[in-house]
């Protein structure tokens, strides 16, 4: 046999008026603002973080301001083989260049989506001389005969 026992909902302590000064309604705090909405406010003003296209157009400028600044600028990987071989083909022929390692920039990934888009190539090295787009590190070995001149041209090179 079963007894069902009947639980009060609440249990009342005292008896006060339900309008004392402690039990305003919320809606007075902060000088009718929403409590919530202040502090969401408060941080996503300090802890804004940026947008993806706000990410890309700012490495995409940056990517072309070191393109339009340096006599030679070299996109590279400090890891990647033939990134190394450019930059010794660059050292051997006492070239003066700029090479950025993305793997070691916190914007790394974000400016080698935006070399795509600049120049159709993701990979690296991605290799500019005097602006203009030179390829990878096969095609800036395709031009080792020409290259002394071409770099004395925009002044890398004495």
């Amino acid at each position: 046999m079963h007894h069902l026992i009947q639980i009060p909902r609440c249990v009342v302590l005292a008896r006060r008026p339900i309008s004392r000064p402690f039990l305003r309604p919320r809606s007075n705090y902060l000088n009718s603002t929403n409590h919530s909405s202040f502090s969401m406010n408060f941080i996503r003003k300090f802890f804004r973080t940026s947008t993806p296209e706000e990410e890309m157009s700012a490495a995409s400028t940056k990517a072309q301001t070191i393109i339009k600044e340096n006599a030679v600028a070299v996109f590279s990987k400090s890891y990647c083989p033939h990134c190394q071989a450019s930059k010794k083909l660059l050292d051997d022929l006492g070239a003066k260049y700029f090479a950025i390692e993305l793997d070691e920039v916190d914007d790394g990934a974000a400016i080698q989506s935006a070399l795509k888009e600049i120049s159709g190539q993701r990979t690296v090295p991605n290799i500019y001389i005097g602006g203009k787009h030179i390829g990878g590190n096969s095609d800036l070995q395709a031009k080792k005969g020409e290259l002394k001149s071409l770099l004395q041209s925009v002044g890398a090179a004495a």
